[in-house]
């Protein structure tokens, strides 16, 4: 994780129930405002039909805000399909985090 980043991400979790899967993370910011989201990224030239790759995409605030940190979900749902792990690139961050995929029951 690059100390350079204003928020930190935690917990990232990746489980499939039946056909779905559900991919989610705690993010922290330092004031209201910011936004976060996943986005299915690039696979790259030999994408492994295994992984699924994602982009956390974050948005800072426009104008001021109060410096109160402030925690949000994000989340992303999508066909499991025979998944066996994700990736998540970061803004700003040159190592990706790799999540196993858990099954659990529907």
């Amino acid at each position: 994780m690059s100390d350079q980043r204003p928020y930190q991400s935690a917990n990232w979790t990746a489980i499939r129930a039946g056909g779905d899967l559900l991919v989610f993370a705690g993010c922290t910011f330092p004031t209201p405002g910011w936004t976060a989201e996943l986005r299915h990224g690039n696979p790259g030239i030999n994408p492994d039909p295994k992984t699924l790759v994602l982009a956390l995409v974050v948005t800072e605030p426009t104008g001021p805000v109060p410096r109160v940190p402030t925690s949000a979900l994000v989340t992303l749902q999508a066909a499991a399909r025979e998944l066996e792990r994700v990736t998540v690139h970061e803004p700003g961050d040159l190592q990706l985090r790799n999540i196993d995929v858990r099954d659990v029951a529907p």
